[in-house]
């Protein structure tokens, strides 16, 4: 069976108006979780999913980036077999070593990219626990 994060990687890269998206939101709504939405002074809009810890990425009509953002209060489920409780040592067991590392930012938080298919993904951890923060996904060209 598919779950949420799976269905979502499905749908990068497709419009937002997208009936699939559409039902996602629905269901987002219907359990109490009504997506937000910003709008920036660009093309972008940002539709964020309370329930599920996800926020969509758009540049005004294709999904290009899917954030999952993961902590203690997250409960959706995770793209790739990653668990909301890794540690970057865990994902490395489960995804091998990375593309790239990048050495820790002014803010405490290291990050590392995976590449898988048409799939990019950036995962950041702060280095104080090494446990995951935010998976950004989008696909390749």
């Amino acid at each position: 069976m598919t779950n949420a994060a799976d269905t979502m990687l499905e749908l990068l890269s497709f419009p937002i108006s997208d009936t699939r998206w559409i039902k996602i939101f629905d269901d987002q709504e219907r359990n109490g979780g009504k997506p937000e939405i910003e709008h920036t002074k660009g093309r972008a809009v940002f539709y964020f999913l309370p329930k599920l810890g996800v926020q969509l990425n758009t540049d005004g009509t294709w999904v290009i980036v899917i954030d999952f953002f993961v902590g203690p209060q997250y409960t959706g489920e995770l793209p790739f077999g990653l668990k909301r409780n890794f540690k970057i040592g865990d994902v490395r067991k489960l995804l091998g070593h990375p593309v790239s590392s990048e050495p820790p930012n002014s803010k405490g938080f290291g990050s590392e990219r995976y590449h898988f298919g048409t799939y990019n993904v950036l995962i950041s951890y702060p280095i104080a626990d090494e446990t995951l923060h935010l998976i950004s996904i989008f696909r390749m060209s």
